[in-house]
């Protein structure tokens, strides 16, 4: 099976319904739910999307779709130990460099993102939500409504 980190533009593409990337945004979390590819976000992916759910929906809303997320994404660890590596690694963008250490700590097979160029120094292959679609040569279901809806 499949295990990938999928980044938090993913996520939002889903949730916000941001065209045209939500509909291979929303097979991954359809693949993810099923059960078909084991998908992380990091941990900082999590606190990011609180902050920014919150602002958008209200505490008790927010509280809600993250759990929703949670039912389908494991989190990927981000301790002393990803940091430290993440600090060594060469990236512009922390964050960034946060969410490949904590990839490699997990032992992710690949990396989604809307932003490829972010990860351009990655030592795991990184694909855009289209590009993932088509290299596992699976058909996108239709597109569901999320919880934020």
């Amino acid at each position: 099976m499949k295990k990938v980190l999928v980044d938090l533009n993913i996520i939002l593409d889903v949730l916000l319904d941001r065209d045209p990337f939500a509909r291979e945004a929303e097979w991954l979390w359809t693949m993810a739910e099923s059960g078909a590819i084991k998908a992380y976000i990091s941990g900082t992916s999590v606190t990011n999307l609180s902050y920014i759910l919150q602002r958008a929906l209200g505490t008790k809303k927010a509280k809600k779709v993250l759990e929703d997320v949670l039912k389908v994404f494991r989190v990927a660890k981000v301790d002393q130990t990803v940091i430290t590596e993440a600090i060594r690694l060469s990236y512009r963008d922390f964050e960034d460099a946060v969410q490949e250490a904590s990839a490699r700590h997990e032992k992710l097979e690949a990396i989604i993102s809307r932003n490829k160029k972010d990860f351009r120094s990655s030592e795991i292959p990184v694909y855009t939500a289209s590009e993932y679609v088509a290299l596992l040569n699976l058909p996108i279901p239709n597109s569901r409504e999320r919880a934020s809806s």
